[in-house]
């Protein structure tokens, strides 16, 4: 444990949804600081009764949670009430606008700071969220302005994002994602397509949505498809364009290629399983994904956008490509197919790297000192 003057400090960290990815990866990580600092965490979290929930996650860090039929059923701002007022912490730690919002009209009278976790701008799926995306945005940097105390960025990519928006840059620090450096036992996991073939497997592993352009791995299979010999696609993931990525496979006839093999929970510790791990992001602030890629030790291919170069070297311990590209990217797949030795090299040095930056107990102990050095200089009224 880390030495600290401060006594212990008690964090509320709210939540307005807990579906499986990175922000649920993330509390995960973060709710082991207590074994650094002096530190508290009790996670709440208000989540729609249908919704998407990683409960494996919430269970591992004894999240509570308020169950709601409707966005509009209002009620729950007295219940998040009268749960700070019941465990007094002394900041709460909030994960989106959402967040934010619930914690600012929660808490009013309780003089509680507001600390935020950023993990970068929104970005709606269905038509309803892409309609609100502009407003969501604005009303977040109206927040970080002028009700958030501290910030706490997962790549200079997001930070770059806030301070383009002139929020002071004093408030902001960075600590980049880390994922555990072990890997669970991928023997007893069932097993998938990838396990019996014997051909080039190249594969990603990520939430189905817009800034994943899944569209494009998709459209460079159609590229490739005759010039490499025996290859498939693996996609592990679920999301809101999971039916949209399937009808474009169906479309362009390329069912025998690829196989969705749906959301796992335990996807990082089959990804031994994968030849090439491909990630085309449009936009990434600092993935996860890529992360365990890393770990893996696989050769990965993944777009120039966002946090991207602040984890992996350009043909180094990965390809970088420019986004939305099929054919580039394809042209890339095939090199990597064709060439074993280079596959190897950056295999290697990309869980090398991540051995070297991004494991989760450097951190862990960053986000504790970031905690405690904050709410020192905040002068929380600390116990």
């Amino acid at each position: 444990m880390l030495t600290y003057n401060s006594s212990q400090v008690r964090i509320l960290s709210l939540h307005w949804g807990f579906i499986p990815g990175g922000v649920s990866k993330y509390s995960t990580l973060i709710n082991n600081v207590s074994s650094y600092a002096p530190i508290k965490i009790m996670s709440l979290c208000i989540r729609l009764k249908n919704a998407p929930f990683d409960k494996s996650s919430a269970d591992y860090i004894g999240l509570k949670d308020i169950v709601i039929k409707t966005k509009l059923n209002f009620l729950f701002f007295s219940k998040v009430y009268n749960f700070i007022n019941k465990t007094k912490p002394d900041l709460i730690l909030t994960h989106g606008f959402n967040g934010c919002t619930i914690a600012l009209l929660s808490s009013i009278g309780l003089n509680i700071p507001i600390y935020s976790s950023f993990h970068g701008r929104y970005y709606g799926s269905s038509l309803k969220q892409k309609i609100c995306e502009p407003l969501f945005n604005f009303l977040s940097i109206i927040l970080f302005k002028y009700f958030v105390k501290e910030i706490v960025t997962v790549s200079n990519f997001a930070k770059n994002y806030l301070l383009n928006k002139n929020i002071d840059p004093n408030k902001i620090t960075v600590i980049h994602n880390c994922i555990d450096s072990s890997i669970q036992n991928p023997s007893f996991l069932k097993r998938t397509r990838a396990n019996n073939f014997k051909g080039i497997t190249i594969g990603t592993a990520c939430r189905l949505d817009k800034t994943k352009d899944i569209e494009s791995l998709i459209y460079s299979v159609y590229y490739i498809k005759n010039q490499i010999a025996n290859f498939q696609v693996i996609i592990w993931g679920d999301g809101p364009y999971k039916q949209k990525l399937l009808r474009l496979t169906k479309n362009l006839s390329l069912d025998k290629y690829i196989h969705f093999e749906g959301y796992n929970s335990r996807a990082s510790s089959m990804l031994h399983l994968f030849d090439i791990f491909v990630l085309p992001s449009i936009e990434e602030n600092f993935s996860l994904a890529l992360l365990e890629a890393m770990r893996a030790g696989l050769p990965i291919i993944t777009t120039n956008v966002g946090g991207n170069p602040e984890a992996v070297i350009n043909n180094e311990s990965a390809i970088l490509i420019p986004p939305n590209n099929p054919q580039y990217l394809g042209n890339k797949i095939i090199t990597l197919c064709n060439d074993k030795e280079f596959r190897i090299k950056l295999g290697k040095n990309a869980k090398s790297r991540f051995k070297d930056n991004f494991t989760k107990d450097k951190m862990i102990i960053k986000i504790a000192q970031w905690l405690m050095t904050s709410a020192d200089k905040l002068n929380t009224n600390l116990r």
